[in-house]
């Protein structure tokens, strides 16, 4: 595969498994500066493994990763990482400041205190997700939506080059998912997004780039989608129906 010049994540023949079954096959992924790529996929298809090898949390058995040119346990530093939905005990005792500064931790030897500097990065992060008015709430005291605004403002806190989500707008109905979607867009003019979701529909509508992967990587070319891409990543028929263009509904896949 060709790497270009804007090329900020790179993979090159890479495989990996947890067991003596594959989970990712001989996946080659060129991602440029400034995309907005979407990988969906079934379910144990390879997406989070993805993301986890972007990280470097995980090393690939074969193949070569490079992320901002440099191995993906050296380039985390300049990675945002939003995971996947979890639940909030209303009585953590944390405001949404501190739960957004903890993406600081890292930036400061242990047992330091976090600096003005700190503060004011999570600040203007949670200005960017529209939260600042609520810096001061508790954080199980906010809505879903919300919480996943300041998931994402603690990502930001590592001023990223490249923003990695695994399912973003799980758990949030379809107006809490246009308004994060539609943060993401802003973001996007400034960092690289890569995200994991289910939501075919709205992802064909704001991603540039998407990859369908199942063990394989079926397709990366644009945000178009075919019913033959589909079919061959979830492995069984499935219905695509346009609605006009940019909007595409999917029949429910079982």
């Amino acid at each position: 595969m060709k790497h270009k010049e804007l090329d900020v994540v790179q993979l090159e023949s890479v495989w990996f498994s947890y067991d003596s079954e594959p989970t990712l096959e001989d996946v080659n992924l060129c991602v440029e500066n400034l995309d907005f790529l979407s990988i969906i996929g079934p379910n144990g298809g390879g997406k989070t493994t993805l993301l986890k090898l972007l990280l470097g949390l995980i090393k690939p058995m074969r193949g070569n990763i490079r992320v901002l040119g440099v191995k993906p346990e050296h380039s985390r530093r300049h990675v945002g990482y939003v995971p996947q939905y979890t639940n909030v005990d209303p009585r953590f005792p944390l405001s949404v400041l501190e739960v957004t500064l903890m993406g600081r931790l890292g930036r400061n030897p242990l047992g330091k205190k976090y600096t003005i500097k700190d503060r004011e990065i999570a600040t203007d992060a949670l200005k960017q997700v529209n939260l600042y008015e609520l810096r001061n709430r508790p954080i199980g005291k906010i809505s879903r939506g919300q919480l996943q605004r300041a998931l994402i403002a603690r990502a930001l806190t590592v001023q990223p080059q490249i923003l990695l989500l695994d399912e973003p707008s799980a758990s949030v109905d379809s107006q809490v998912t246009q308004h994060l979607y539609e943060l993401l867009l802003k973001l996007n003019e400034h960092i690289t997004i890569i995200l994991v979701s289910h939501d075919i529909g709205v992802v064909s509508r704001y991603a540039k780039t998407i990859a369908c992967v199942n063990r394989k990587l079926v397709s990366h070319n644009d945000n178009e989608l075919t019913q033959e891409m589909l079919a061959e990543t979830y492995q069984c028929p499935v219905d695509l129906i346009a609605h006009g263009v940019p909007h595409r509904v999917l029949a429910q896949h079982k």
